[in-house]
């Protein structure tokens, strides 16, 4: 198998930084009165964005091509969190999130890897969208939480486009896929996984980007001070995603996890001889947090895989990042 390289060059400059806090509205008791401010949510806040949304909408997790061939993808930016994982032959493939919000089509979908059960597990049991999968993957995905929506269980839901060759040509129709759910309830997203929002407690470095490349693929992201977000490089192009409107767009983030950690030979092994990494997102390791273009080196702990990744500075304060969307990036540390 090809080798895996992972590097992060970081460029420093000057960029803007913004505050913000939950959605909220401030009441307080009449004049002459000494009690205190109180703010007061005026809608249910997502744990993963620290934004609006509906407690009852369940997870769905889908997973994108992330090749040349298959851009520009399919709703990206409507997404929660998207998860940018090492495959075979030093290539990523994407999953998306989405909880908060649903795009009417998703797309390219591509097939589950071993990697995805660890990362899934962070989101309670979700609904998984996939196009399919090795034999030999089908029992660890049976058993996992994961609430299998894929093409293997009957494909209710996804579609072709004519506009683009096989394989990067498959969609769905993202209602149909949670109509598939068998039990919402258990899809929900729990309120106790939450990463830290607020205020920087002591300030990082200013990038102009920071690139982690692997073998066959790169990743860039670039602060952008007008519109207060990380903007998206893949392979030395800007990425562009569909939005609602079917119309294009810059692929976006509020805040972007580099998450280092190793890479292990998996079993699974494909007939050209490429073998299926696997990745080791829970335990702890070093990494890097994007946000309010700032950067900071610090550690990452997920003691259970129930839980996402919490991010720490070199004085051990929990590092609080904007509201907004989120990118969690898998690099290994070679």
């Amino acid at each position: 198998m090809k080798k895996f390289v992972a590097v992060v060059f970081l460029t420093l400059g000057l960029a803007a930084c913004s505050f913000q806090t939950s959605p909220s509205q401030s009441i307080s008791e009449s004049k002459g009165s000494q009690s205190p401010t109180v703010e007061v949510p005026v809608c249910d806040v997502s744990p993963l964005t620290n934004e609006c949304y509906e407690t009852t909408n369940p997870v769905l997790l889908v997973k994108i091509d992330d090749v040349v061939e298959a851009r520009p993808q399919v709703g990206l930016n409507i997404s929660d969190v998207i998860v940018v994982e090492p495959v075979e032959a030093g290539l990523t493939r994407l999953m998306a999130v989405f909880n908060s919000e649903f795009p009417e089509t998703v797309g390219p979908i591509r097939s589950a890897r071993i990697t995805d059960i660890d990362i899934a597990a962070a989101f309670g049991s979700p609904g998984f969208a996939y196009s399919g999968s090795t034999s030999k993957l089908v029992p660890y995905l049976t058993e996992s939480n994961l609430q299998l929506v894929g093409a293997p269980q009957g494909g209710q839901g996804y579609f072709r486009v004519s506009d683009r060759y096989a394989p990067h040509n498959y969609f769905a129709t993202v209602s149909e896929l949670i109509s598939r759910i068998s039990d919402t309830s258990t899809a929900k997203l729990t309120t106790s996984k939450s990463w830290r929002f607020g205020d920087l407690l002591v300030d990082g470095k200013s990038p102009v980007s920071i690139e982690v490349v692997y073998a066959s693929a790169r990743k860039e992201f670039i602060w952008n001070s007008e519109i207060e977000k990380w903007e998206i490089w893949a392979d030395g192009s800007q990425t562009f995603t569909v939005n609602e409107h079917d119309e294009l767009e810059p692929a976006t983030t509020s805040t972007v996890f580099i998450q280092q950690t190793r890479l292990l030979d998996s079993p699974f092994v494909f007939s050209s001889g490429t073998v299926t990494p696997y990745a080791e997102t829970y335990g702890e390791g070093k990494g890097w947090v994007l946000s309010r273009g700032q950067s900071f080196y610090g550690t990452w702990q997920r003691a259970e895989l129930s839980g996402l990744p919490r991010w720490f500075d070199k004085n051990g304060n929990e590092i609080g990042i904007a509201d907004g969307n989120v990118w969690w990036v898998v690099a290994p540390y070679d």
